[in-house]
Formats: C-alpha cells, sequence, structure tokens
C-alpha cells in the first residue's frame, strides 16, 4: 500500500511535492500510527512511518476486520 501511495513521485520535482497532500494520502491507511515527511534537496524525499499495533482481527459475517490501536477498524 505504500509503494502504491507514492510510485506517483517517481520522475517529480520535489520542489513542487505537497507535504499537505502526502500526509492526507497516508491517512487513509489505517496500520500507520504516525508519519514524517522531510524534503532533503536537490532530490531526495524520506518518509518515516510508524505502524499501528494490532489489536484485534474479528471475522463477522465471513468478512475479516482488524482492529488497530488509535485507529478505527479496517475490512480486509
Amino acid at each position: 500500500n505504500i509503494l502504491s501511495n507514492t510510485s506517483f513521485l517517481l520522475g517529480e520535482n520535489i520542489f513542487f511535492v505537497n507535504k499537505n497532500f502526502l500526509l492526507e494520502k497516508f491517512d487513509k491507511l489505517n496500520f500507520i500510527e504516525s508519519i514524517s515527511i522531510k524534503k532533503k534537496y536537490p532530490s531526495i524525499i524520506n518518509i518515516q512511518t510508524k505502524q499501528t499495533n494490532l489489536i484485534a482481527i474479528t471475522y463477522l459475517d465471513q468478512k475479516k476486520y482488524l482492529t488497530f490501536h488509535q485507529k478505527k477498524g479496517l475490512i480486509v
């Protein structure tokens, strides 16, 4: 998921990459607790993430639900 959310950055000029846009994309991923994005000019964007802890796995109506610490549940 992380690679698919950042693949559009390849070949892009980092001067025009909006940090808030990236933060919004990563906020949609339920398993990320925190994220740090830093631009290292001229050509590097460092993205550091901290994965949240998995608390429970629940099966309901033949669907798998993952419950993470400090985040909402996720249907798998």
